[in-house]
Protein backbone atom coordinates (compact mmCIF):
# COMPACT_ATOMS: atom_id res chain seq x y z
CA UNK A 1 0.00 0.00 0.00
CA UNK A 2 1.26 3.48 -0.84
CA UNK A 3 0.75 6.79 0.98
CA UNK A 4 -1.42 9.18 -1.03
CA UNK A 5 -1.69 12.97 -0.76
CA UNK A 6 -5.03 14.66 -1.47
CA UNK A 7 -4.73 18.16 -2.93
CA UNK A 8 -7.80 20.44 -2.90
CA UNK A 9 -7.56 23.43 -5.24
CA UNK A 10 -10.26 25.39 -3.46
CA UNK A 11 -10.62 29.13 -3.98
CA UNK A 12 -12.27 31.06 -1.14
CA UNK A 13 -13.72 34.42 -2.23
CA UNK A 14 -16.83 36.39 -1.38
CA UNK A 15 -18.60 35.93 -4.69
CA UNK A 16 -22.20 35.13 -5.48
CA UNK A 17 -22.17 31.59 -6.84
CA UNK A 18 -23.68 32.52 -10.22
CA UNK A 19 -20.74 34.87 -10.86
CA UNK A 20 -18.11 32.43 -9.61
CA UNK A 21 -19.46 29.63 -11.79
CA UNK A 22 -19.00 31.55 -15.01
CA UNK A 23 -21.84 34.01 -15.56
CA UNK A 24 -19.18 36.72 -15.50
CA UNK A 25 -16.13 35.69 -17.60
CA UNK A 26 -14.01 38.49 -16.15
CA UNK A 27 -14.52 37.04 -12.69
CA UNK A 28 -13.94 33.41 -13.64
CA UNK A 29 -10.74 34.15 -15.58
CA UNK A 30 -8.31 34.65 -12.65
CA UNK A 31 -9.80 31.66 -10.84
CA UNK A 32 -9.18 29.33 -13.76
CA UNK A 33 -5.61 30.59 -14.03
CA UNK A 34 -4.99 30.07 -10.31
CA UNK A 35 -6.28 26.51 -10.65
CA UNK A 36 -3.89 25.70 -13.49
CA UNK A 37 -0.87 27.14 -11.65
CA UNK A 38 -1.76 25.20 -8.51
CA UNK A 39 -1.00 21.90 -10.24
CA UNK A 40 2.65 22.62 -9.37
CA UNK A 41 1.72 21.53 -5.83
CA UNK A 42 1.45 17.95 -7.11
CA UNK A 43 3.52 15.17 -5.59
CA UNK A 44 4.12 11.55 -6.45
CA UNK A 45 1.06 9.46 -5.50
CA UNK A 46 -1.38 12.34 -5.46
CA UNK A 47 -5.10 12.94 -6.01
CA UNK A 48 -5.86 16.49 -7.17
CA UNK A 49 -9.40 17.88 -6.96
CA UNK A 50 -9.73 20.69 -9.52
CA UNK A 51 -12.69 23.05 -9.98
CA UNK A 52 -11.83 23.69 -13.65
CA UNK A 53 -10.62 21.35 -16.37
CA UNK A 54 -6.96 21.51 -17.35
CA UNK A 55 -5.51 20.40 -20.68
CA UNK A 56 -3.65 17.06 -20.61
CA UNK A 57 -0.51 18.57 -22.16
CA UNK A 58 -0.24 20.98 -19.24
CA UNK A 59 -0.50 18.12 -16.74
CA UNK A 60 2.19 16.25 -18.70
CA UNK A 61 4.39 19.36 -18.64
CA UNK A 62 4.13 19.75 -14.86
CA UNK A 63 4.77 16.09 -14.11
CA UNK A 64 7.75 16.04 -16.51
CA UNK A 65 9.43 19.07 -14.95
CA UNK A 66 8.82 17.84 -11.39
CA UNK A 67 9.92 14.30 -12.23
CA UNK A 68 6.57 12.77 -11.26
CA UNK A 69 5.32 9.53 -12.78
CA UNK A 70 2.03 10.55 -14.48
CA UNK A 71 0.56 7.16 -13.60
CA UNK A 72 0.86 8.08 -9.91
CA UNK A 73 -1.49 11.09 -10.27
CA UNK A 74 -5.26 11.21 -10.50
CA UNK A 75 -7.18 14.41 -11.32
CA UNK A 76 -10.81 14.80 -10.19
CA UNK A 77 -12.65 17.62 -11.99
CA UNK A 78 -15.75 19.06 -10.33
CA UNK A 79 -16.60 21.76 -12.94
CA UNK A 80 -17.50 23.98 -9.98
CA UNK A 81 -15.67 25.93 -7.33
CA UNK A 82 -15.03 23.74 -4.31
CA UNK A 83 -17.73 25.18 -2.09
CA UNK A 84 -18.03 23.58 1.35
CA UNK A 85 -21.29 21.93 0.30
CA UNK A 86 -19.45 20.15 -2.51
CA UNK A 87 -16.50 19.17 -0.29
CA UNK A 88 -18.82 17.50 2.20
CA UNK A 89 -21.09 15.82 -0.36
CA UNK A 90 -21.20 12.13 -1.25
CA UNK A 91 -20.56 12.70 -4.97
CA UNK A 92 -17.06 14.10 -4.40
CA UNK A 93 -16.39 11.51 -1.72
CA UNK A 94 -17.17 8.72 -4.20
CA UNK A 95 -14.92 10.31 -6.85
CA UNK A 96 -12.03 10.56 -4.39
CA UNK A 97 -12.57 6.98 -3.25
CA UNK A 98 -12.53 5.83 -6.87
CA UNK A 99 -9.24 7.66 -7.50
CA UNK A 100 -7.77 6.24 -4.30
CA UNK A 101 -8.74 2.74 -5.38
CA UNK A 102 -7.08 3.28 -8.77
CA UNK A 103 -3.83 4.24 -7.07
CA UNK A 104 -4.13 1.37 -4.60
CA UNK A 105 -3.14 3.17 -1.43
CA UNK A 106 -4.27 5.12 1.62
CA UNK A 107 -4.75 8.89 1.84
CA UNK A 108 -2.48 10.12 4.62
CA UNK A 109 -2.65 13.92 4.16
CA UNK A 110 -5.09 16.52 2.89
CA UNK A 111 -3.74 19.87 1.64
CA UNK A 112 -5.85 22.84 0.53
CA UNK A 113 -5.35 26.44 -0.55
CA UNK A 114 -7.91 27.71 2.00
CA UNK A 115 -8.76 26.06 5.32
CA UNK A 116 -12.57 26.03 5.49
CA UNK A 117 -15.24 24.06 7.30
CA UNK A 118 -15.66 21.81 4.26
CA UNK A 119 -11.94 21.06 4.12
CA UNK A 120 -11.87 20.14 7.82
CA UNK A 121 -14.95 17.91 7.55
CA UNK A 122 -13.58 16.13 4.48
CA UNK A 123 -10.20 15.64 6.17
CA UNK A 124 -11.88 14.14 9.24
CA UNK A 125 -13.93 11.83 7.04
CA UNK A 126 -10.81 10.62 5.24
CA UNK A 127 -8.25 10.52 8.05
CA UNK A 128 -10.58 9.84 10.96
CA UNK A 129 -8.81 12.39 13.14
CA UNK A 130 -10.36 13.33 16.46
CA UNK A 131 -11.35 16.97 16.74
CA UNK A 132 -8.52 19.27 17.85
CA UNK A 133 -8.47 22.92 18.85
CA UNK A 134 -7.18 23.83 15.40
CA UNK A 135 -9.97 21.82 13.73
CA UNK A 136 -12.59 23.64 15.77
CA UNK A 137 -11.07 27.05 14.98
CA UNK A 138 -10.85 26.38 11.23
CA UNK A 139 -14.28 24.74 11.03
CA UNK A 140 -15.77 27.93 12.49
CA UNK A 141 -14.19 29.97 9.69
CA UNK A 142 -11.19 30.97 11.80
CA UNK A 143 -8.96 31.39 8.74
CA UNK A 144 -11.12 34.37 7.74
CA UNK A 145 -9.72 36.17 10.77
CA UNK A 146 -6.47 36.44 8.78
CA UNK A 147 -8.07 37.12 5.39
CA UNK A 148 -10.31 40.09 6.21
CA UNK A 149 -8.64 43.45 5.76
CA UNK A 150 -10.83 45.03 8.42
CA UNK A 151 -9.87 42.38 10.97
CA UNK A 152 -6.20 42.76 10.09
CA UNK A 153 -6.31 46.42 11.09
CA UNK A 154 -7.67 45.40 14.50
CA UNK A 155 -5.11 42.62 14.84
CA UNK A 156 -2.24 44.93 13.83
CA UNK A 157 -3.33 47.56 16.34
CA UNK A 158 -3.26 44.97 19.12
CA UNK A 159 0.13 43.56 18.07
CA UNK A 160 1.62 47.06 17.53
CA UNK A 161 2.21 46.52 13.82
CA UNK A 162 2.66 49.80 11.85
CA UNK A 163 -0.29 50.48 9.52
CA UNK A 164 -1.12 53.04 6.83
CA UNK A 165 -3.49 55.70 8.13
CA UNK A 166 -6.96 54.36 7.54
CA UNK A 167 -10.46 53.42 8.66
CA UNK A 168 -12.90 50.57 8.46
CA UNK A 169 -16.31 51.90 7.37
CA UNK A 170 -19.90 50.84 6.76
CA UNK A 171 -22.20 52.92 4.57
CA UNK A 172 -21.58 55.42 1.80
CA UNK A 173 -21.63 58.43 4.14
CA UNK A 174 -18.87 56.96 6.31
CA UNK A 175 -16.94 56.04 3.16
CA UNK A 176 -17.10 59.62 1.89
CA UNK A 177 -15.99 61.06 5.24
CA UNK A 178 -13.05 58.68 5.39
CA UNK A 179 -11.94 59.49 1.83
CA UNK A 180 -12.11 63.25 2.43
CA UNK A 181 -10.27 62.98 5.76
CA UNK A 182 -7.48 60.74 4.44
CA UNK A 183 -6.89 62.37 1.03
CA UNK A 184 -4.78 65.27 2.37
CA UNK A 185 -2.17 62.86 3.82
CA UNK A 186 -0.68 61.76 0.46
CA UNK A 187 -3.17 62.96 -2.17
CA UNK A 188 -4.33 59.39 -2.86
CA UNK A 189 -6.45 56.90 -0.96
CA UNK A 190 -7.05 53.26 -1.69
CA UNK A 191 -10.52 51.81 -1.12
CA UNK A 192 -10.50 48.04 -0.47
CA UNK A 193 -13.10 45.33 -0.39
CA UNK A 194 -12.83 43.38 2.82
CA UNK A 195 -12.03 40.07 1.15
CA UNK A 196 -10.77 40.03 -2.43
CA UNK A 197 -7.48 39.12 -4.04
CA UNK A 198 -5.13 40.11 -6.87
CA UNK A 199 -6.18 43.76 -6.51
CA UNK A 200 -9.63 42.92 -7.90
CA UNK A 201 -11.35 44.70 -5.04
CA UNK A 202 -9.10 47.79 -4.73
CA UNK A 203 -9.99 51.21 -6.15
CA UNK A 204 -7.97 54.43 -5.93
CA UNK A 205 -9.21 58.00 -5.48
CA UNK A 206 -6.49 60.53 -6.19
CA UNK A 207 -5.69 64.18 -6.79
CA UNK A 208 -3.18 63.14 -9.47
CA UNK A 209 -4.25 60.56 -12.08
CA UNK A 210 -0.81 60.88 -13.69
CA UNK A 211 0.71 59.24 -10.61
CA UNK A 212 1.48 55.49 -10.87
CA UNK A 213 -0.70 53.51 -8.46
CA UNK A 214 -0.01 49.84 -7.83
CA UNK A 215 -2.44 47.14 -6.79
CA UNK A 216 -5.73 48.70 -7.90
CA UNK A 217 -8.14 47.87 -10.70
CA UNK A 218 -9.65 51.35 -11.14
CA UNK A 219 -8.76 54.98 -10.48
CA UNK A 220 -11.03 57.99 -9.87
CA UNK A 221 -10.30 61.73 -9.64
CA UNK A 222 -10.64 63.21 -6.15
CA UNK A 223 -12.69 66.09 -7.53
CA UNK A 224 -15.61 63.73 -8.12
CA UNK A 225 -16.16 62.63 -4.51
CA UNK A 226 -19.83 63.58 -4.44
CA UNK A 227 -22.50 61.91 -2.31
CA UNK A 228 -24.07 60.28 -5.38
CA UNK A 229 -20.70 58.95 -6.55
CA UNK A 230 -20.00 57.47 -3.11
CA UNK A 231 -23.45 55.90 -3.00
CA UNK A 232 -22.73 54.23 -6.34
CA UNK A 233 -19.19 53.14 -5.37
CA UNK A 234 -20.29 51.71 -2.03
CA UNK A 235 -23.15 49.78 -3.64
CA UNK A 236 -20.79 48.33 -6.24
CA UNK A 237 -18.21 47.29 -3.68
CA UNK A 238 -20.82 45.63 -1.49
CA UNK A 239 -22.09 43.38 -4.27
CA UNK A 240 -19.66 40.74 -3.00
CA UNK A 241 -21.68 40.00 0.13
CA UNK A 242 -19.83 42.29 2.55
CA UNK A 243 -20.86 45.68 3.91
CA UNK A 244 -17.40 46.48 5.29
CA UNK A 245 -14.87 48.57 3.35
CA UNK A 246 -11.35 49.61 4.32
CA UNK A 247 -10.02 53.04 3.31
CA UNK A 248 -6.31 53.80 3.63
CA UNK A 249 -3.88 56.52 2.63
CA UNK A 250 -1.81 55.34 -0.33
CA UNK A 251 1.92 55.87 0.22
CA UNK A 252 4.60 55.88 -2.46
CA UNK A 253 7.08 53.11 -1.77
CA UNK A 254 10.37 51.72 -2.96
CA UNK A 255 9.38 48.08 -2.45
CA UNK A 256 6.18 46.07 -2.03
CA UNK A 257 6.77 42.58 -0.64
CA UNK A 258 5.45 39.75 1.50
CA UNK A 259 6.89 37.05 3.76
CA UNK A 260 5.31 33.62 3.57
CA UNK A 261 5.23 31.00 6.33
CA UNK A 262 3.73 27.60 6.92
CA UNK A 263 2.03 26.84 10.23
CA UNK A 264 2.61 23.11 10.61
CA UNK A 265 0.09 20.66 12.04
CA UNK A 266 1.90 20.77 15.42
CA UNK A 267 1.62 24.58 15.54
CA UNK A 268 5.26 25.30 14.69
CA UNK A 269 5.87 28.26 12.39
CA UNK A 270 8.25 27.73 9.45
CA UNK A 271 9.60 30.47 7.16
CA UNK A 272 9.27 29.64 3.45
CA UNK A 273 10.36 32.64 1.40
CA UNK A 274 10.19 36.40 0.95
CA UNK A 275 8.76 37.77 -2.29
CA UNK A 276 9.06 41.22 -3.85
CA UNK A 277 6.31 42.33 -6.24
CA UNK A 278 7.37 43.73 -9.61
CA UNK A 279 5.29 46.31 -11.52
CA UNK A 280 5.71 48.37 -14.65
CA UNK A 281 3.61 51.08 -16.33
CA UNK A 282 0.73 49.58 -18.30
CA UNK A 283 1.38 51.94 -21.20
CA UNK A 284 -2.25 53.03 -21.60
CA UNK A 285 -2.28 56.78 -22.40
CA UNK A 286 -5.90 56.97 -21.25
CA UNK A 287 -4.99 55.62 -17.81
CA UNK A 288 -1.43 56.76 -17.06
CA UNK A 289 -1.84 55.84 -13.38
CA UNK A 290 -2.31 52.13 -14.15
CA UNK A 291 0.50 49.67 -13.56
CA UNK A 292 0.79 45.98 -14.39
CA UNK A 293 1.96 43.36 -11.95
CA UNK A 294 4.62 41.49 -13.92
CA UNK A 295 5.91 38.94 -11.42
CA UNK A 296 7.75 38.22 -8.20
CA UNK A 297 11.41 38.28 -7.21
CA UNK A 298 12.71 35.87 -4.55
CA UNK A 299 14.08 36.59 -2.05
CA UNK A 300 12.85 40.16 -1.69
CA UNK A 301 15.65 42.66 -2.33
CA UNK A 302 15.56 44.39 1.05
CA UNK A 303 18.23 45.87 3.35
CA UNK A 304 19.22 43.21 5.91
CA UNK A 305 17.88 45.25 8.85
CA UNK A 306 14.50 45.68 7.11
CA UNK A 307 14.32 41.99 6.27
CA UNK A 308 15.07 40.98 9.86
CA UNK A 309 12.53 43.45 11.25
CA UNK A 310 9.79 42.16 8.94
CA UNK A 311 10.68 38.57 9.77
CA UNK A 312 10.44 39.31 13.51
CA UNK A 313 6.98 40.88 13.10
CA UNK A 314 5.83 38.07 10.80
CA UNK A 315 6.87 35.36 13.23
CA UNK A 316 5.22 37.14 16.15
CA UNK A 317 2.00 37.50 14.13
CA UNK A 318 1.97 33.92 12.93
CA UNK A 319 2.75 32.47 16.35
CA UNK A 320 -0.40 34.27 17.48
CA UNK A 321 -2.27 32.71 14.53
CA UNK A 322 -0.93 29.27 15.48
CA UNK A 323 -1.96 29.73 19.13
CA UNK A 324 -5.50 30.51 17.98
CA UNK A 325 -5.56 27.31 15.95
CA UNK A 326 -4.66 28.34 12.40
CA UNK A 327 -2.84 25.74 10.31
CA UNK A 328 -1.59 26.12 6.75
CA UNK A 329 0.13 28.73 4.57
CA UNK A 330 -0.04 32.36 5.63
CA UNK A 331 1.74 35.53 4.55
CA UNK A 332 2.11 39.16 5.59
CA UNK A 333 2.18 42.03 3.05
CA UNK A 334 4.18 45.22 3.61
CA UNK A 335 5.72 48.21 1.84
CA UNK A 336 9.03 50.02 2.37
CA UNK A 337 8.56 53.78 2.08
CA UNK A 338 11.10 56.19 0.63
CA UNK A 339 11.76 57.57 4.11
CA UNK A 340 12.67 54.09 5.42
CA UNK A 341 9.43 53.37 7.28
CA UNK A 342 7.74 49.99 6.92
CA UNK A 343 3.95 49.78 6.79
CA UNK A 344 1.98 46.54 6.80
CA UNK A 345 -1.11 46.05 4.62
CA UNK A 346 -2.71 42.68 5.32
CA UNK A 347 -2.34 39.01 6.09
CA UNK A 348 -3.61 36.26 3.81
CA UNK A 349 -4.25 32.78 5.18
CA UNK A 350 -3.90 30.77 1.96
CA UNK A 351 -1.41 29.88 -0.72
CA UNK A 352 0.11 33.06 -2.13
CA UNK A 353 0.97 33.89 -5.71
CA UNK A 354 4.50 32.85 -4.78
CA UNK A 355 3.76 29.48 -3.15
CA UNK A 356 3.88 27.70 -6.50
CA UNK A 357 7.16 29.43 -7.37
CA UNK A 358 8.63 28.39 -4.03
CA UNK A 359 7.53 24.80 -4.68
CA UNK A 360 9.07 24.68 -8.16
CA UNK A 361 12.35 26.25 -7.02
CA UNK A 362 12.78 24.11 -3.93
CA UNK A 363 11.93 20.92 -5.84
CA UNK A 364 14.35 21.65 -8.71
CA UNK A 365 17.20 23.27 -6.76
CA UNK A 366 17.01 20.95 -3.77
CA UNK A 367 18.92 21.62 -0.54
CA UNK A 368 20.79 24.57 -2.06
CA UNK A 369 17.55 26.41 -2.85
CA UNK A 370 18.34 29.37 -0.61
CA UNK A 371 21.73 29.89 -2.25
CA UNK A 372 19.99 30.85 -5.50
CA UNK A 373 17.78 33.69 -6.74
CA UNK A 374 14.46 33.36 -8.54
CA UNK A 375 12.21 35.68 -10.52
CA UNK A 376 8.89 35.11 -12.24
CA UNK A 377 7.85 37.00 -15.35
CA UNK A 378 4.22 37.49 -16.36
CA UNK A 379 2.74 39.27 -19.38
CA UNK A 380 5.21 37.59 -21.71
CA UNK A 381 3.97 36.89 -25.27
CA UNK A 382 1.14 34.34 -25.16
CA UNK A 383 1.96 31.02 -26.78
CA UNK A 384 -0.11 27.84 -26.85
CA UNK A 385 1.31 25.33 -24.42
CA UNK A 386 0.90 22.49 -26.93
CA UNK A 387 3.26 24.38 -29.26
CA UNK A 388 5.77 25.33 -26.60
CA UNK A 389 6.31 22.86 -23.75
CA UNK A 390 8.41 20.20 -25.50
CA UNK A 391 10.16 22.72 -27.72
CA UNK A 392 11.19 24.95 -24.83
CA UNK A 393 12.46 22.12 -22.65
CA UNK A 394 15.13 21.37 -25.28
CA UNK A 395 16.15 25.04 -25.66
CA UNK A 396 19.28 26.56 -24.07
CA UNK A 397 17.02 28.74 -21.88
CA UNK A 398 15.41 25.78 -20.12
CA UNK A 399 16.31 24.88 -16.54
CA UNK A 400 19.39 22.70 -16.19
CA UNK A 401 19.84 20.66 -13.03
CA UNK A 402 23.60 20.45 -13.71
CA UNK A 403 23.94 24.25 -13.87
CA UNK A 404 21.23 24.79 -11.22
CA UNK A 405 19.88 27.63 -13.35
CA UNK A 406 17.55 28.35 -16.24
CA UNK A 407 13.84 28.87 -16.90
CA UNK A 408 10.62 26.92 -16.41
CA UNK A 409 7.35 27.68 -18.19
CA UNK A 410 4.87 28.01 -15.33
CA UNK A 411 1.78 28.51 -17.47
CA UNK A 412 1.07 29.19 -21.13
CA UNK A 413 -1.96 30.33 -23.06
CA UNK A 414 -4.58 28.92 -23.34
CA UNK A 415 -4.31 27.10 -20.00
CA UNK A 416 -6.78 29.44 -18.30
CA UNK A 417 -4.71 32.56 -19.02
CA UNK A 418 -4.07 35.02 -21.84
CA UNK A 419 -0.37 35.28 -21.12
CA UNK A 420 2.73 33.23 -20.54
CA UNK A 421 4.38 33.10 -17.12
CA UNK A 422 7.94 31.87 -16.67
CA UNK A 423 10.23 31.35 -13.69
CA UNK A 424 13.95 32.07 -13.97
CA UNK A 425 16.45 30.62 -11.49
CA UNK A 426 20.10 31.61 -11.23
CA UNK A 427 23.15 32.11 -9.01
CA UNK A 428 22.92 35.90 -8.76
CA UNK A 429 20.17 38.51 -8.65
CA UNK A 430 21.57 40.15 -11.77
CA UNK A 431 21.46 36.89 -13.72
CA UNK A 432 17.74 36.48 -13.16
CA UNK A 433 16.97 40.13 -13.91
CA UNK A 434 18.78 39.71 -17.22
CA UNK A 435 16.70 36.61 -17.97
CA UNK A 436 13.57 38.44 -19.14
CA UNK A 437 14.90 39.78 -22.45
CA UNK A 438 15.94 36.40 -23.95
CA UNK A 439 12.68 34.85 -22.73
CA UNK A 440 10.61 37.57 -24.38
CA UNK A 441 12.62 37.21 -27.59
CA UNK A 442 12.22 33.42 -27.61
CA UNK A 443 8.48 33.60 -27.04
CA UNK A 444 8.00 36.33 -29.64
CA UNK A 445 9.71 34.08 -32.18
CA UNK A 446 7.52 31.17 -31.06
CA UNK A 447 4.42 33.30 -31.70
CA UNK A 448 5.69 34.24 -35.14
CA UNK A 449 6.35 30.57 -35.92
CA UNK A 450 9.14 28.98 -37.95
Amino acid sequence: MIDISLLLLNIRVDLPKDLALGAEPGVTFPMAKSTARALWHMKENCIVVCPFRVKPEYVDHVTTILGIDPASVRLVFTDSLLWDELLTGDELWEAIESARGDLGGTIVEVNACFQTRGVIELRRRILGDSESNSDAFLAEGGADFFNRKSLFRRLAAGLRIPLPEGRTVRGSAALRRAVLDLLPITGTVIVKRDNAWSGLGNFAITTDLERPIQGVSRGYPAGNVSESFMDSLYSEMCLLESEVIVVEAYHDFTSAFFFEYLVESDGSVRFLQSFEMKHRPAGDPNEPWRTDWIGLEMPANLPPAVSQHVQDISERTFRFAADLGYRGHIHLDAILLKDGRILFNETNARWSGGTVLHNISSRLLGPHYRDSFMSSYRLLPAVSGSALYTRFESSPLAFSSEAASGSVMVICDPEGASETEALVMGPTRQSIVEGEAPLAKYLSEAVAGP
